[in-house]
């Protein structure tokens, strides 16, 4: 049987899970839904790595315990608490050949394509993530007062509604797209609405679906020059580097370079928010160089458990299209 590694990307949706060999060859990969413990509870989590961790097997032709180190890169990872929980309750129970770390998707976002002893992620898709990681220390914040891409858009058309600004051109675009017939209807639906009034009518599941690709919208906005998109995505590089800066700040990353990576979707496919963060970084953290994420999240969970198994991979390994963001490939 052949000495396998494990990585785990484990967000709110969705779950990457995958295997591969001493040779840097992919041996398995399985996708299946969230498994935020936050949501759904240990137990279900524990199901769902059992039966991912099966199949995985199955193709590879392998048993669990030929795994000889794993790394899980979870949602809902956020207190030392968790991750001794979560290992507890939900992977040892696998029967694993090797040892796990647990630790927050996050970070796991810093080895993409790479080993890395230093440096910061900056994630950005359904949630904004900062994680910093200094020799053996790491330091990670969610910015509870930061507002975030969608609700930066979003507050546009509430500020036409409540009389502080005028429409425009970008705010009449960002209506259409979200499917609200007004700007009143956007703000009592959203505002008083949802989970709050029976009376009121709430957001449908489409015009939810709609809010939740607004990133989409501001990036195809922002290619074609439109100001008002361009404002929003100004608005959410400054928190995003303030963030960024914060982690940098609590971790001493000075003097010697280290690497800033732009991961999850948001990032991945916003050539202009990238660009606004880098020219706002750089008179801030000189020595930072900011990368883009080229690799999905769960090839970096493969690279540090190769490297927890103290493997070391040929340049071309985990070449798999699967691994790879699309706009790298």
């Amino acid at each position: 049987m052949p000495d396998l590694i494990l990585g785990v990307d484990g967000g709110a949706s969705k779950t990457h899970l995958a295997l591969a060999d001493r040779a840097g060859r992919l041996r398995a990969f399985v996708a299946g839904p969230g498994t935020n413990h936050e949501w759904r509870g240990m137990v279900p989590i524990r199901k769902i790595f059992a039966e991912m961790v099966s199949r995985a097997c199955r193709a590879a032709r392998a048993r669990p315990r030929d795994i000889k180190a794993g790394c899980w890169g979870l949602c809902g990872g956020d207190l030392p608490e968790d991750f001794t929980h979560i290992h507890r309750d939900a992977i040892r129970p696998l029967g694993l050949g090797g040892p796990s770390r647990v630790t927050n998707d996050a970070f796991i976002a810093l080895f993409n394509d790479r080993w890395r002893d230093r440096g910061v992620a900056v994630t950005s898709g359904s949630w904004t993530k900062w994680l910093g990681l200094n020799g053996s220390a790491t330091f990670m914040h969610d910015y509870a007062g930061h507002a975030g891409i969608r609700f930066i858009a979003t507050r546009e058309l509430t500020r036409v509604h409540e009389g502080l600004r005028s429409p425009d051109r970008f705010t009449a675009a960002l209506l259409r797209f979200t499917g609200f017939p007004s700007y009143e209807e956007f703000f009592n639906r959203t505002i008083y609405g949802d989970d709050k009034r029976s009376y009121i009518r709430h957001t449908t599941p489409a015009q939810a679906a709609r809010i939740t690709r607004i990133p989409e919208f501001l990036a195809a906005a922002a290619r074609r020059g439109d100001r008002g998109a361009r404002r929003v995505l100004a608005a959410y590089a400054t928190e995003l580097v303030e963030g960024t800066v914060a982690v940098i700040r609590r971790l001493g990353l000075r003097g010697a370079p280290y690497d800033v990576v732009l991961s999850g979707a948001v990032l991945a496919h916003n050539p202009v928010l990238r660009g606004m963060f880098r020219r706002s970084l750089r008179p801030l953290a000189p020595a930072a160089r900011v990368v883009s994420a080229v690799a999905r999240p769960i090839r970096g969970a493969l690279n540090h458990a190769a490297h927890r198994a103290g493997w070391t991979w040929p340049a071309g390994a985990l070449r798999e299209p699967v691994l790879w963001y699309a706009a790298a490939r």
